[in-house]
């Protein structure tokens, strides 16, 4: 009998756990968990608020950086709620209610002060439809989501210029483009290295994106729309996006996420080094 109570216990313990674990781990739907599309999220919109730079413009611009954020929390509620068990829906639907709230009433007063920037609901309407679309298809990790997530995130630059009605420079859009080229390039050379390790597919879509970006930041230099620092930064990130799953490959070798996060900040300095140098 002391045999079978303490194999019973130990089963109790082992199935209990991972339970604990869950627990522990659980994400609540109100702070995104996800550590990379936080830089993704706000460097655009940092750079957008420093072109527009003007304490004149603060009455819009507060509420513009309220509504952009929580605009981003509604919908990291939104995709939890989409791709959880029915039982579980209901934690996110606070949170999702809370943040679209306050997203609304900001985005009201961002608009009562310029309802010219309403045409930009043009070039964000389809991009949170392709995401809105992956996550109801409980894909919310797809490269389509991705892609237009950050396209998103990049056009914040020329929103906020534009809502302080100055004027959107040919280097502002230029500076839209590179952000969202290196952003959209990041996504797919991350997978190849943490979730799709191995898949050459995403090796060589990774590195054709890198070097297509490469190409037409060197055509932006060229024409004198970016500082030439953009095209180093750009064309080191595509030996990194050869070389790192390379590695993996003919070692064996794994890089953990942390390492390729804190890795990766090396590179967006770089591109913000290059932004920062245009005159």
């Amino acid at each position: 009998m002391t045999n079978a109570t303490a194999t019973q216990a130990g089963k109790s313990r082992r199935v209990e756990k991972p339970a604990a674990k869950k627990r522990r781990g659980g994400v609540t739907g109100w702070v995104p968990n996800q550590h990379g599309a936080w830089v993704m999220v706000t460097l655009p919109l940092v750079i957008g608020l420093c072109y527009a730079g003007s304490l004149r413009g603060l009455p819009i611009l507060v509420p513009l950086v309220i509504a952009w954020y929580t605009g981003y929390f509604a919908f990291f509620a939104f995709g939890l709620w989409a791709k959880a068990a029915a039982v579980r829906k209901a934690q996110y639907v606070t949170p999702l209610l809370v943040y679209g709230g306050i997203c609304a009433a900001a985005s009201i007063a961002v608009l009562a002060q310029a309802p010219h920037l309403l045409w930009w609901a043009a070039a964000f309407g389809p991009l949170v439809a392709i995401a809105a679309f992956e996550a109801i298809q409980k894909r919310p990790r797809s490269l389509a989501s991705g892609i237009s997530t950050v396209i998103a995130a990049a056009l914040m630059v020329p929103v906020a210029v534009d809502a302080v009605s100055r004027p959107i420079t040919p280097h502002m859009m230029a500076v839209t483009g590179l952000l969202a080229m290196y952003f959209s390039a990041m996504i797919p050379f991350v997978k190849t290295l943490i979730r799709n390790r191995g898949d050459q597919r995403y090796v060589i879509g990774s590195i054709v994106a890198h070097a297509v970006a490469l190409v037409i930041t060197g055509g932006l230099v060229y024409f004198g729309y970016l500082h030439w620092f953009t095209a180093v930064a750009m064309g080191a990130a595509l030996v990194r996006a050869w070389w790192m799953p390379w590695q993996v490959a003919r070692t064996g070798k794994r890089f953990s996420p942390k390492f390729v996060g804190n890795f990766e900040v090396i590179f967006t300095v770089a591109v913000v080094i290059g932004i920062a140098l245009a005159p």
